[in-house]
């Protein structure tokens, strides 16, 4: 089960992920740590998708990821769930 704290920040994009063939594996919110998160996600490929100190990245494939202009921090939510999403969705 996730953190209700990681939910509130991204639980849109999770839910997303999950529709297009994506399982939750793990996921850790560390409190202590400027609210850090991640989330491991298993399906067409493996992806760790974090928060971390207010940015967003994914950490995955580097050949795949830099296609699609993810292989980089976002501090811009909406940009980065839509590169997200458009990958996942490839």
């Amino acid at each position: 089960m996730v953190d209700e704290r990681i939910t509130r920040d991204s639980g849109v994009e999770l839910a997303q992920l999950e529709l297009l063939g994506y399982e939750i594996a793990s996921s850790r919110y560390d409190a202590d740590s400027f609210g850090n998160w991640f989330v491991d996600l298993v399906g067409p490929s493996k992806l760790r998708v974090v928060r971390d100190r207010g940015q967003f990245l994914v950490d995955g494939h580097r050949k795949s990821l830099e296609k699609f202009g993810l292989w980089r921090a976002f501090n811009d939510r909406a940009e980065f769930a839509a590169l997200l999403l458009a990958y996942a969705a490839r």
